[in-house]
């Protein structure tokens, strides 16, 4: 069995509400995007295909976009995320939903400021080895 090599280009997306949109933009910028609609879909897609990265929604039906990553933090404790929101009033500092100095995207924004986080977020990722 080869060694897997975690290509940053390949995404995660869990966010079911703008993943045709997103899609788009992160495809014609070069990413190839697998679009889940769930937690639970998203953790048996990175089984098949471990992903270079994970844009989620914070808050979702079922499983949160926190939990998600944790559970893919526990495969890849280096794996980069991308949260985003439309709710980010309430969800840093003190309610701990999300901790701060993450890496973490207001709705609605611009495909150009998705682009630049994303950017941001890999720049700061490990290179695979």
């Amino acid at each position: 069995m080869g060694r897997l090599h975690r290509d940053h280009r390949h995404l995660l997306l869990d966010e079911p509400a703008l993943a045709r949109v997103i899609t788009r933009i992160l495809g014609n910028a070069g990413y190839r995007v697998v679009a889940c609609t769930n937690g639970e879909e998203a953790l048996a897609a990175d089984e098949l295909r471990p992903c270079g990265v994970l844009l989620t929604d914070v808050i979702m039906p079922g499983m949160s976009g926190r939990r998600l990553a944790e559970c893919l933090h526990e495969r890849r404790p280096a794996l980069p995320v991308l949260y985003m929101s439309g709710y980010s009033n309430g969800l840093l500092g003190t309610t701990h939903v999300l901790d701060e100095g993450i890496a973490f995207l207001e709705k609605p924004f611009t495909a150009d400021q998705l682009l630049c986080k994303l950017h941001d977020v890999l720049a700061g990722a490990p290179v695979p080895g």
